[in-house]
């Protein structure tokens, strides 16, 4: 089991990058600021970063986690009791839910909805 912890002061907050070398597979955990830390660590220590883990939702500052979740081959997710649409069992109701309150819904919303398909959006 490989763990480092990464201490940020701008914005203050813990992130973590824990996996196994073995398998090379990793995680992180609250990532912020830049991403070329974590996948500094995560090369260094030979693993891919296959997770990306929000913990809770930080009024203070933005998580990398999206950032970060499209480098390697990663999925971000965060704890299912306060993400209803973790429960969520089908692609097409989790991409409704994910996008019923967007008011209105504006033109980035389609090709938000095709890359959340596995689509390309459309020319426009």
């Amino acid at each position: 089991m490989i763990i480092r912890q990464f201490l940020h002061q701008e914005p203050v907050g813990i992130s973590y990058l824990f996996g196994c070398g073995g398998r090379a597979a990793g995680a992180v955990v609250d990532p912020v600021g830049k991403i070329a830390p974590y996948l500094r660590v995560a090369e260094a220590t030979g693993m891919r970063i296959h997770f990306v883990i929000d913990t809770h939702v930080h009024a203070d500052h933005l998580s990398a986690g999206r950032r970060l979740s499209g480098k390697p081959s990663s999925t971000i997710g965060f704890e299912k009791r306060h993400n209803e649409a973790l429960g969520i069992g089908y692609e097409d109701e989790f991409i409704r839910f994910m996008l019923a309150d967007i008011p209105p819904a504006p033109p980035e919303a389609a090709a938000l909805r095709a890359a959340n398909s596995g689509a390309t959006a459309a020319a426009t």
